[in-house]
């Protein structure tokens, strides 16, 4: 009898104390854990007098959009956000562009209650809807105000800044792009996922959770 009592305390004792040991292990010293690439340029940066060599990654250029509800967002309103990234065609049916705000729906139900992640869709035919069609895509998906931003845009615009700030190299004119793309807290490109495949879109939720990871987790040194 007394063992057993003995036993229980020490089991109640342990896991107690689990969650310290573990904040512990996580807070202190360096750890190996998975990183996501950078995408784009890089500058190394060398201080005179200084052995380890700095890197610049780039940066996805500031911005600004109307969403939805008529609000302006632009790069630093989503500072310290993780960004999810994609350009669809509303009126292109049969084309990835359905099954692309298909997946970002999906999204939105397992991620909606974090705070620090976006999704950002940019409509290439957005300036050739009507207030119909437009009330049509968000009475269909229903986005989250702050949690998935919808801007209605025109096929330049989102080429350009596919091309140019994204740097996409598979954007169709006047159809937009199968890829989503995954950018930082810092706006570093950090991910190219195929929306229209299954285990690229696994690979793409794995990697939000890798970013959030990353944010306390220093890598350690080898």
């Amino acid at each position: 009898m007394a063992n057993s009592k003995v036993r229980k305390w020490l089991i109640l004792f342990l896991v107690l104390l689990f969650p310290s040991l573990l904040y512990v292990l996580l807070s202190t010293g360096k750890h190996h854990i998975i990183r996501l690439p950078h995408f784009g340029p890089k500058q190394f940066v060398a201080q005179e007098g200084v052995k380890k060599v700095d890197t610049t990654y780039y940066q996805v250029p500031s911005f600004q959009f109307i969403d939805q509800q008529g609000n302006t967002i632009s790069s630093s309103e989503l500072a310290n956000k993780t960004k999810v990234y994609s350009l669809t065609c509303f009126t292109c049916r049969g084309n990835f562009s359905e099954r692309l705000t298909s997946e970002l729906a999906q999204l939105q139900l397992r991620f909606e209650n974090r705070s620090d992640l976006v999704l950002i869709s940019l409509i290439v035919d957005g300036n050739t809807l009507s207030e119909s069609q437009k009330t049509e895509l968000i009475n269909k998906y229903a986005p989250k105000d702050d949690f998935w931003k919808i801007s209605f845009l025109d096929n330049s615009f989102c080429q350009q800044f596919a091309e140019s700030a994204l740097l996409l190299d598979n954007f169709v004119p006047n159809i937009g792009s199968p890829t989503f793309v995954l950018v930082d807290i810092n706006n570093h490109i950090r991910g190219y996922y195929n929306g229209i495949e299954y285990l690229e879109v696994k690979d793409l939720i794995d990697g939000i959770k890798v970013l959030k990871a990353e944010e306390f987790i220093p890598r350690k040194e080898s």
